[in-house]
């Protein structure tokens, strides 16, 4: 549902603001005015080349969107007619914008506008997690390995040969790990630092090619993070009874962290339990999860 600006739908057209329907029709976009009726994707020019006798089933196990292009991950099942066992194959599909190679796409196509195929193979080392950008798409293999499509003017693609990585996320044009060294947890950060997002107590460089680790609290650990438009929370775990606690940083222009100014913030500041403010004694403060969107940051408390 919504605008289908860069084919975001899935469902064609997007070249030039219009939305393909189930007819020949086509319809016109004012802007970025949602279309108002749900569409469906449909996936089966997907495997057009394999046989339409044999009947099958497209689950769709997960799901990423990014600012303007979506990667699904696709689960297959063929159900042969000689009636031996059925057969499965998983495969990354994408659409949305692809000017940048964010897709595998080369030509500089604007857009990919009906799920294609990812050429990031998943059948021998599944993926475990996805991030999407404004204009890269990076995925996490169960061995630990990076896969990544996409732009690199940022910085925004990390070194592929890692190991002991768990978790991942993106900003527009940033990429963060979260990694496994000894005992400890530590988040790597590559891309755009211009807002401080990168989190390592400066800002102005418009780029760092190089993976570094967030400046994160020492007497605490990191837990989990989620990643904003161009801003990161993070929840840090303490073994006294102060519980978990929240950390920002990043891109602060409308407020996102909290923190009753404007300025960008370049280190990881606590943004909850907060006692400066009222919330803080009129709500509860035990941290449950965390989210960040675009210009927004939420948390849930109990």
């Amino acid at each position: 549902m919504g605008s289908n600006e860069f084919g975001a739908l899935g469902i064609g057209g997007g070249a030039d603001g219009t939305r393909s329907g189930s007819g020949s029709a086509r319809i016109r976009i004012a802007g970025d005015d949602p279309v108002g009726e749900p569409q469906v994707v449909d996936f089966d020019r997907v495997f057009s080349d394999s046989d339409a006798s044999e009947p099958r089933t497209v689950c769709v196990r997960t799901l990423h969107a990014g600012p303007r292009h979506v990667v699904a991950q696709l689960v297959v099942t063929r159900f042969t007619s000689d009636g031996s066992s059925p057969y499965s194959q998983t495969v990354l599909v994408g659409w949305g914008a692809s000017r940048h190679g964010q897709l595998g796409q080369n030509g500089g196509a604007r857009c990919v506008a009906r799920p294609t195929r990812l050429p990031i193979h998943i059948e021998d080392d599944s993926m475990i997690s996805c991030a999407l950008g404004n204009q890269h798409t990076v995925v996490l293999h169960a061995s630990g390995r990076l896969s990544a499509l996409g732009s690199n003017k940022q910085g925004q693609i990390p070194s592929l040969s890692r190991e002991r990585v768990c978790r991942l996320g993106c900003t527009w044009h940033g990429t963060y790990m979260q990694a496994i060294d000894g005992d400890n947890h530590v988040l790597l950060t590559t891309g755009n630092n211009a807002q401080g997002q990168l989190g390592r107590d400066y800002t102005g460089a418009s780029a760092s090619k190089v993976d570094a680790t967030v400046n994160l609290p020492l007497d605490r650990a990191l837990s989990s993070f989620v990643c904003g438009s161009e801003h990161v929370l993070a929840v840090m775990s303490s073994s006294s009874q102060e519980g978990n606690s929240v950390v920002g940083w990043g891109w602060n222009e409308h407020g996102n962290m909290g923190l009753g100014s404007l300025g960008n913030v370049a280190i990881p500041t606590q943004l909850w339990p907060r006692e400066d403010i009222e919330a803080y004694n009129k709500y509860p403060q035990r941290v449950i999860d965390i989210w960040a969107g675009c210009a927004t940051s939420w948390l849930l408390v109990e």
